[in-house]
């Protein structure tokens, strides 16, 4: 197609689109002018974008627009982005992982045993952290892979992984008290990547697959994944109402998305306004409130949106944290005993999965993780 030909092909389905949804295609569009060497509609379409004001920071998307630094309307949008969105930072620090090889990606805390638990992306392995920051390690080897996600199921005392391994995208749960594998769901992994897990009440346990554009669960005692009738876009952040009937989920295209696990009727959860719930990672549900971390398309930060009673619509926006400058790519966190515990500094975009190694650069740092008061 004519590339001035799709530039109007994408006003005209602009104007019919919700504010996220504009804010995608503009996006896109911008992303197509970079890659034209068309630098003024891209910086043109990412004028348009901010004007929505959902919160999009071309400064968390240097990776694509990167060719656009140095030019002067592009400066501009990162100044404005700044004053439009000033960091919040009320956290502080609980402790620090001094272990820079880990690259880790999941955080989870056992209520009962009160420790947190730490999955590597480059060590085949999971660390136990004791409240004071004390680390060791809990759970190597049988089978860990690419360790992602991690829940705790404090019930049944059992922590559940998701993990990639040589040839296998899998669902790992472990004796907490031992580290022992007790149980697991596996699928070939090509086309796969298991990200976030979440745990309900009786005992099922759902993850997320992205690259297969899936749900799984994986029920109490068995060892077959079972995949949703649901429609979902690169899913990655997972989280269930505290009865266990309701299952959100964050969805590529359309933020958020509300799922009955009764019947699998699934809705885009209510929004009013320019609100985007795009470029949610670690997703949290507490009460009638779902703790959300952001870190692509938004500013990053991390925010705790208010849900009506039949928990389908954001009510109010609670900014708990954004833009902190010392920030490194949040990706999840945990609830515990009042705070919400986040990983600052990620870093897993200095890993690459392919080929087992962190790529070269600058020192990856130790591991910081903060506390936010709820």
């Amino acid at each position: 197609m004519k590339y001035h030909l799709l530039l109007a092909l994408c006003a005209c389905i602009l104007a019919a689109q919700a504010p996220s949804e504009k804010g995608l295609l503009l996006r896109r569009a911008a992303r197509i002018a970079v890659q034209k060497a068309d630098k003024a509609e891209a910086i043109k379409s990412l004028q348009q974008l901010m004007d929505l004001q959902t919160g999009y920071d071309p400064g968390e998307d240097l990776k694509t627009f990167g060719a656009l630094q140095g030019e002067p309307g592009f400066l501009e949008l990162l100044q404005r982005s700044r004053k439009e969105f000033p960091p919040v930072v009320r956290s502080k620090e609980a402790f620090v992982v001094s272990d820079w090889n880990l690259i880790p990606e999941g955080l989870a805390f056992d209520p009962v045993g009160r420790a947190f638990y730490l999955g590597s992306l480059s060590t085949a392995k999971i660390c136990r952290i004791t409240l004071d920051g004390t680390v060791s390690d809990f759970a190597t080897q049988n089978g860990l892979g690419v360790v992602v996600g991690l829940r705790v199921d404090a019930q049944r005392r059992i922590l559940w992984a998701a993990n990639q391994g040589s040839t296998e995208a899998g669902v790992f749960g472990f004796d907490l008290a031992s580290g022992k594998l007790l149980r697991k769901g596996v699928i070939p992994m090509a086309g796969h990547f298991f990200n976030d897990l979440a745990v309900c009440p009786k005992g099922n346990v759902y993850v997320t697959d992205t690259y297969g554009d899936k749900i799984y669960r994986l029920r109490p005692g068995g060892s077959e994944l079972e995949a949703l009738d649901v429609q979902v876009l690169r899913p990655n952040g997972i989280t269930l109402s505290e009865d266990g009937k309701l299952l959100f989920v964050t969805d590529a295209m359309l933020g958020g998305l509300r799922v009955d696990l009764a019947t699998l009727q699934s809705a885009p959860l209510g929004t009013s306004g320019n609100l985007s719930l795009l470029g949610i990672d670690g997703f949290y549900a507490q009460g009638r409130t779902l703790i959300a971390i952001h870190n692509g398309y938004t500013s990053t930060q991390v925010v705790r949106y208010h849900l009506d009673a039949g928990l389908s619509q954001v009510e109010r926006v609670e900014v708990l944290e954004r833009n902190d400058p010392s920030w490194k790519l949040p990706t999840t966190g945990a609830i515990a005993e009042g705070w919400f515990y986040f990983m600052a500094n990620s870093q897993v975009n200095r890993y690459s999965i392919p080929e087992n190694a962190i790529t070269p650069g600058a020192p990856v740092e130790p591991i910081r993780i903060l506390k936010t008061k709820l």
